[in-house]
C-alpha cells in the first residue's frame, strides 16, 4: 500500500550571467546615440523611456530584438551592427571572398591573420600607410599560382603550374 505522497515539481531556473556582453552592447548604444546627437529621452522616442535607455546604456537591461530594430534606424545603424563587434578576427570566409575577389593583399593578411590569431581586423590597401604600393613579401607569388595575379597568363608554366 503507498501513502499519499504528491509528486512535487520543481523548477529549476538556470541563469546566464550576460552582464559582461550587456555592458558592451549598451556601450555601443551610448556610443551610436551620441555620436547621432540624441539624448537619452530623443533615443526613447514614445515607445521607451529615459531610464529605459539609461538602463541599456549602462548594462543594466538587456535590449530585446524588439528594442534594437526600433532603436537602431534612430541611432543611424542596425541591430546586427550593434550586436557585432567591429574588431572581431578575420574569418575564414572574409578571407576566401577577399581571395576570390582578386584583392591578393587583404586575402594575404586576412589568412595571416587567422593562422597568428590576431584580433584586430586588418586594413584594406587604402588603410595602409604609402596607400599600398608595395606588395608584402610573396603576394606575387601567391597572385601568380592562384591564377589571378597580375603577372598570370594563359598558359600554366607563367603561373608556376607546369607538370601540374
Amino acid at each position: 500500500m503507498m501513502l499519499g505522497v504528491s509528486a512535487l515539481r520543481i523548477r529549476r531556473r538556470v541563469v546566464v550571467d550576460n552582464s559582461a556582453l550587456a555592458r558592451t552592447i549598451g556601450g555601443r548604444i551610448r556610443r551610436a546615440r551620441k555620436a547621432a546627437g540624441l539624448t537619452q529621452s530623443q533615443l526613447a522616442g514614445d515607445r521607451y523611456t529615459k531610464a529605459y535607455i539609461s538602463a541599456l546604456e549602462s548594462g543594466i537591461s538587456k535590449p530585446s530584438m524588439a528594442a534594437l530594430d526600433y532603436l537602431a534606424p534612430r541611432l543611424g545603424t542596425t541591430a546586427a551592427d550593434i550586436l557585432t563587434d567591429p574588431d572581431k578576427a578575420w574569418s575564414r570566409l572574409e578571407a576566401d571572398l577577399a581571395l576570390a575577389g582578386g584583392d591578393w593583399e587583404r586575402a594575404l593578411d586576412a589568412y595571416r591573420g587567422l593562422a597568428e590569431g590576431e584580433q584586430g581586423r586588418p586594413a584594406g590597401r587604402e588603410g595602409r600607410e604609402g596607400g599600398g604600393g608595395a606588395h608584402p613579401e610573396g603576394v606575387e607569388q601567391a597572385a601568380g599560382v592562384l591564377g589571378g595575379g597580375p603577372d598570370a597568363q594563359a598558359g600554366g608554366e607563367e603561373a608556376g603550374l607546369e607538370g601540374v
